[in-house]
């Protein structure tokens, strides 16, 4: 019996004993629950009820018995599903092991599957499992590796791998680069106004609006404290510009909630913008020169873009 690949990219969306309409394959998951609720701490009964109606309903001969028994199954699984959804429970082991035909517990040849090759294939389950499992946990240590807690974007870390590489690609196929550095205006003032849990809600408000801005192929960080940073492949300086305006007037007309006491009235930015030179060396020569161009926005009155 093969599992076929398409058949893998159904796991997610499965729970305990779901069939598919597929030959001879059930998904079978193991859910890792935690005891928040009591829901939750239900949960686990309601596995072992259901794999008691499969291993019953793999003994019934009569039709109608069957019927019954699948419909039990069906309503269970059913249920399940509503507390998983409702509880919002995300971590779990996942595999697909072949162990019925449609809705029948017989091998392809018609005999049962004995107790050996149940627990065979339960043991190999459970392994594979754990593999999966473990996959996704080294795919999430890796996301949270290169993410700002806070903001959801990129980290400083993150930041420095890709604008190495997208400097280096620059340079080697004479393509265009650019690079926006921004500060949240006055962050400080509006931090001992209103506090830090306040403050930390205008740098992920902030944040949003670059994610919700900037394109895919774009790469937007957070750099430090207030300041934020994006790098732009395959942009030269005047896209760059249009983009930096575009991203000024999001926050600026963007209800932040306290900007009325900030000294421009509103919650703003100031950005510098530097684009990939021939005679630049580095891109730390780029970082700078965005740097020094976000500094000029600043001393020139705030809330503007500069180059």
């Amino acid at each position: 019996m093969k599992i076929n690949k398409k058949d893998l990219n159904l796991l997610p969306n499965k729970i305990v004993g779901t069939y598919t309409d597929d030959y001879d394959i059930i998904y079978v998951h193991e859910i890792i629950i935690d005891t928040l609720s009591q829901e939750k701490k239900n949960l686990p009964e309601m596995y072992k009820e259901l794999e008691l109606l499969k291993k019953a309903e793999s003994k019934i001969q009569t039709y109608n018995d069957k019927k019954e028994t699948l419909a039990a199954i069906d309503i269970l699984n059913k249920k399940i599903q509503m507390i998983v959804d409702d509880q919002k429970i995300n971590s779990y082991k996942e595999i697909a092991t072949p162990l019925v035909q449609k809705y029948m517990d017989y091998k392809l040849n018609g005999e049962y599957f004995d107790e050996t090759s149940y627990e065979l294939l339960a043991a190999a389950a459970n392994q594979i499992g754990m593999t999966l499992e473990n996959a996704r946990l080294f795919e999430e240590t890796k996301t949270l590796a290169i993410t700002d807690g806070m903001t959801g974007l990129y980290n400083h870390r993150y930041f420095l791998e890709r604008i190495t590489e997208e400097f280096e690609r620059t340079k080697r196929y004479k393509r265009s680069l650019s690079l926006i550095m921004i500060d949240v205006d006055h962050f400080k003032k509006y931090n001992d106004t209103h506090g830090h849990p306040k403050g930390d809600g205008i740098l992920k408000g902030v944040a949003k609006i670059l994610k919700d801005t900037v394109r895919k192929s774009d790469t937007a960080a957070r750099y430090g404290g207030e300041e934020f940073v994006i790098i732009l492949p395959e942009t030269g300086g005047e896209e760059a510009l249009l983009v930096a305006e575009k991203l000024r007037m999001e926050v600026e007309t963007h209800d932040f909630p306290g900007g009325e006491t900030q000294p421009l009235g509103r919650i703003t930015i100031s950005q510098g913008v530097a684009s990939c030179k021939e005679e630049l060396k580095s891109f730390d020569e780029l970082i700078k020169n965005a740097d020094n161009a976000l500094y000029r926005a600043k001393e020139e009155g705030r809330n503007r873009v500069c180059t």
